[in-house]
């Protein structure tokens, strides 16, 4: 009996040992942190080395993903800096700094479909070279992968038509491809008339994207200089 008490002693004793022992771990590791915390807080970061595009002639994309992907407070000198150097900051791109700097994190998808850079795509595409345009809705956005790789799209990003003569349900399909991967196809009633359009000099971009509770609509819009419209019969 007496050894049974002895060893329930033991048992006892080496709980107790091996719950101090994780405490002092975890004593430790906050410990640390709070130092490593308060170091970050008096030292500030050194963006001597910090790419930052121009908001004023960077494509805006760019500047939403480094808003997005630096921290807070590399975001807050880079701003600052940008505003003593006088140079003049589009509305809504201001409008994500502030935010990154007041709440310390962006979701730049939320910001994608809702941003626009169809003036900038204009000037340096040179699209006002183009006498036509043609804008058709994009197939096959209900497909999980396709969606997803739409979350890293802006409108009015550059999207590439493909021919996809060995593809099994239909040799006249063609794919839209933007640089995130695959986004889905031309409706096959209009393959015809993109075929005719992408044989010649053309370039294609996200002209709308759409989200109506759980239903997506994008549109692709073509800009081409065929003489004849490509939407009128012959």
């Amino acid at each position: 009996m007496e050894g049974w008490i002895v060893l329930i002693a033991v048992i006892i004793i080496i709980i107790a040992l091996r719950k101090r022992k994780k405490r002092r771990k975890a004593l430790a590791k906050a410990e640390a942190e709070a130092k490593s915390q308060a170091k970050q807080s008096i030292e500030p970061p050194n963006i001597q080395n910090v790419n930052a595009p121009n908001p004023e002639t960077a494509n805006p994309k760019e500047v939403i993903d480094f808003i997005s992907d630096c921290p807070p407070d590399v975001i807050k000198q880079v701003y600052h800096q940008l505003l003593a150097k006088n140079i003049k900051i589009p509305g809504d791109l201001d409008k994500l700094f502030q935010e990154k700097i007041t709440n310390l994190y962006l979701f730049k998808e939320r910001y994608y479909w809702k941003t626009s850079i169809e003036s900038y795509q204009i000037e340096k595409e040179k699209l006002n070279n183009y006498k036509e345009n043609y804008s058709f809705e994009l197939q096959g956005v209900h497909v999980p992968a396709n969606r997803k790789r739409l979350e890293n799209c802006i409108i009015f990003e550059k999207v590439i038509l493909k021919k996809q003569p060995r593809n099994k349900y239909d040799s006249n399909a063609i794919q839209v491809i933007a640089n995130s991967g695959a986004l889905g196809h031309v409706p096959a009633d209009e393959t015809e008339i993109v075929h005719k359009i992408i044989d010649q000099e053309h370039k294609a971009f996200i002209e709308k994207i759409f989200l109506l509770g759980d239903h997506l609509r994008v549109t692709i819009k073509i800009y081409h200089n065929n003489n004849e419209p490509a939407n009128e019969p012959k």
